[in-house]
């Protein structure tokens, strides 16, 4: 009887804290957990580029690709410099930006000497 009562107190219990309320951030972050990496960006207004590589040893390898901003002016532009960033290994493309665009990698240009 003991047994049945705290199993069926822990089964209400854990039901109402994965139904309970989320506090929602103001971008929405609770959402962008659940979005491909293309999608994360595209829904932030940012135009995304996705490319399949073969490596030499048969991998396919799926590359994401930022080519500009959404700031005034910053539309495509010949002779841009590239960045590659390169996640870890148990990381993903993912991880550069899943803090939104407030304090996503693009923000890190405002701190470096780059013009």
């Amino acid at each position: 009887m003991f047994t049945w009562s705290v199993c069926i107190f822990f089964a209400i219990s854990c039901t109402a804290v994965l139904s309970g309320p989320v506090n929602p951030s103001p971008y929405g972050l609770d959402e962008d957990a659940l979005l491909l990496v293309p999608e994360l960006i595209e829904k932030y207004g940012y135009p995304v580029e996705v490319h399949h590589v073969q490596s030499a040893d048969g991998y396919i390898l799926e590359l994401h690709r930022i080519p500009y901003g959404v700031a005034p002016g910053a539309g495509p532009k010949e002779n841009k410099p590239v960045v590659l960033v390169q996640h870890g290994l148990l990381s993903s493309s993912a991880d550069w930006i899943i803090a939104g665009p407030e304090k996503g990698i693009g923000k890190f240009k405002q701190y470096s000497h780059v013009p």
